[in-house]
């Protein structure tokens, strides 16, 4: 069974692989869970993928922009 930290840099992995593939790829946090992760997440797993987020932002990784409707898009930031 794997731990919360485990599982957390699993899918830090997964979003970074991904976002390297993709490198113009701009998704909401349902999208991410949805499109970018290999596996399904619930509402647990989807906590940690918005604290992962969240981390990911404070290492300089990603940014997240704010659209007109609220919506919160996570992307790659560009070095």
């Amino acid at each position: 069974m794997e731990t919360d930290e485990s599982s957390k840099t699993n899918i830090r992995k997964e979003i970074l692989q991904y976002m390297q593939m993709h490198p113009e790829a701009a998704d909401s946090l349902n999208g991410i869970v949805n499109w970018w992760l290999s596996s399904k997440c619930c509402a647990e797993d989807m906590k940690k993928v918005e604290c992962v987020l969240e981390q990911l932002i404070k290492d300089g990784l990603i940014k997240k922009i704010a659209l007109i409707d609220k919506t919160i898009l996570y992307k790659r930031k560009e070095n």
